[in-house]
């Protein structure tokens, strides 16, 4: 232990065996060690370097952000009183996957399903007057008039 302590401290291990032949030695070390910051100190103020750290470029981007984007971005965050979240938070999540039965449901009663071939028009999907199905292809929709290999 006394060698892995004099390497550390870059000494001769020999010169510990001294180290307690002058008591005020032993008590003049524990004073000064008393002056340094305990742990509770260093994580205080490690943790404020670090606070101040990551305000900067926040600081900075902000200094830099011209005001019309500024108030076009706070009103990202601002919830309508006929929704639950906000603009920027209907932008950052994607859409709900719901399973055929879901959006079937969600259809409402006394409508079927597009793809069902029985939609709120009464034909078949991409009989909208599309010639050849187009408005099936165009809308992803593979039926018995939509193009396909």
């Amino acid at each position: 232990m006394v060698g892995f302590v004099a390497e550390q401290l870059g000494v001769d291990p020999e010169e510990f065996a001294d180290y307690g032949r002058r008591a005020q030695t032993v008590y003049e070390h524990a004073w000064e060690i008393r002056e340094l910051p305990g742990i509770t100190v260093l994580t205080r103020l490690v943790g404020e370097v670090r606070r101040e750290e990551n305000a900067r470029p926040y600081g900075l981007l902000a200094e830099r952000t011209p005001a019309e984007t500024a108030v076009a971005l706070r009103g990202l965050l601002k919830v309508p009183e006929d929704r639950r979240v906000s603009e920027l938070e209907r932008l950052r999540t994607s859409p709900v996957k719901a399973s055929g039965r879901v959006l079937v449901r969600g259809a409402g009663p006394g409508r079927r399903d597009r793809r069902a071939g029985c939609g709120a028009g009464g034909g078949r999907a991409g009989s909208g007057g599309e010639a050849g199905g187009a408005g099936a292809v165009r809308d992803g929709v593979q039926g018995p008039d939509a193009a396909g290999p």
